[in-house]
């Protein structure tokens, strides 16, 4: 005969209800755990119901009550589990999970937000940059305006706050110097508790003097008149057919320079440097990776100058040019340096750790 063990039947009523529960959660909307919280000492009433049925109906003259261990368990870890995503989702709904979610990187929403503007060209002769967290484009085209359109991704925990935050995060200053900022969002809400992304993308119709800055992202240049000067931190830079001086400074990060008319100075930290002219240089050249990183120069093969270049921990190589140099070793550190042709322009390579390939290219006439 089968044994009777109380808290079995307490338990497969337990789980009939959750299920209802569930499914009406499912349905229409209401919140499953906060249900089985309000009645979970319906529980008990059936525990104990079953407890004086057993006794009722027990045939045996002095009846010993026998409890379900695995029935009873489960109907405490459901009580359990309830309690803990109900107080997971009061969490995260009150004003402190904003708070503690963004402090450790956690953000529930995405707010997305394009932004265009137009500038009349014709008083500007200089464009100023700053960012903290994207990516900052700048290109020529044919057009009679300044051209700046900006993308904005604000990861957070509040959307309304963060949409307010959007409409004040850029700020443009007209005149000779046009400035575009990305503002401090620690200015704007009094916390740090979002994360910010602003992507530019402008478009200049003449020549400029440029001065960018951008934390944490890339920079894109392309087909520029004027003088050039960019500064990062974390990310790549690229300059692409550049008809003026080019200075260039990061901390971490690529840098390639593709066809730059003027004088190159650029100074990079920890990454490689790649340079590649098709027209034979006639201003100094100054590539300098501090710390670590290769550096990578294509010039014409008629490329005359006064070469230096210094590996301090990698090697030289030099070839494709009216006269190769003697390159000179000591322990780990090679260099060498020499004229070929005219002592004009400098050509001047360094890096700390990391190879040094000087190339030259047949252009096609």
């Amino acid at each position: 005969m089968r044994k009777w063990r109380v808290g079995t039947i307490s338990m497969g009523i337990l789980l009939i209800a959750t299920g209802f529960l569930l499914i009406l959660s499912e349905l229409r909307g209401y919140n499953g755990a906060v249900l089985i919280l309000r009645w979970w000492p319906v529980i008990l009433i059936i525990l104990g119901l079953e407890i004086l049925a057993y006794l009722a109906f027990s045939k045996e003259d002095q009846p010993r009550i026998r409890l379900d261990g695995l029935s009873i368990l489960l109907t405490i870890l459901i009580i359990l589990i309830s309690a803990g995503v109900y107080g997971v989702n009061s969490f995260l709904k009150s004003d402190f999970a904003t708070v503690f979610l963004g402090e450790i990187g956690y953000y529930k929403n995405q707010t997305i937000i394009n932004r265009s503007y137009a500038i009349d060209a014709g008083q500007v002769n200089k464009l100023q940059i700053e960012n903290s967290n994207g990516q900052i484009r700048v290109e020529k085209y044919d057009g009679q305006t300044i051209k700046v359109d900006a993308g904005v991704l604000i990861k957070n925990n509040d959307e309304e706050a963060a949409q307010q935050i959007a409409k004040d995060l850029i700020e443009i200053n007209e005149g000779p110097t046009l400035s575009i900022f990305t503002r401090d969002i620690g200015l704007l809400q009094g916390t740090a508790n979002y994360q910010v992304t602003v992507n530019y993308a402008i478009k200049v119709p003449k020549g400029l003097e440029f001065t960018i800055n951008n934390k944490n992202g890339e920079i894109i240049l392309k087909n520029l008149g004027g003088n050039v000067q960019a500064w990062a931190k974390y990310g790549r830079i690229e300059a692409e057919n550049i008809q003026g001086d080019v200075q260039l400074e990061n901390l971490f990060g690529e840098i390639k320079l593709q066809d730059i008319s003027g004088k190159i100075e650029v100074y990079n930290k920890n990454g490689e440097i790649f340079l590649s002219n098709r027209q034979v240089a006639e201003e100094d050249i100054i590539l300098c990776a501090n710390q670590g990183g290769s550096i990578r120069v294509e010039l014409p093969g008629d490329q005359q100058g006064y070469f230096r270049a210094s590996a301090e921990y990698g090697e030289i190589s030099m070839e494709g040019f009216a006269s190769e140099l003697e390159i000179s070793r000591e322990e780990t550190k090679q260099y060498l340096e020499g004229v070929i042709g005219s002592n004009v322009p400098n050509i001047n390579l360094q890096t700390g750790s990391g190879d040094i390939i000087l190339e030259g290219i047949l252009i096609p006439e």
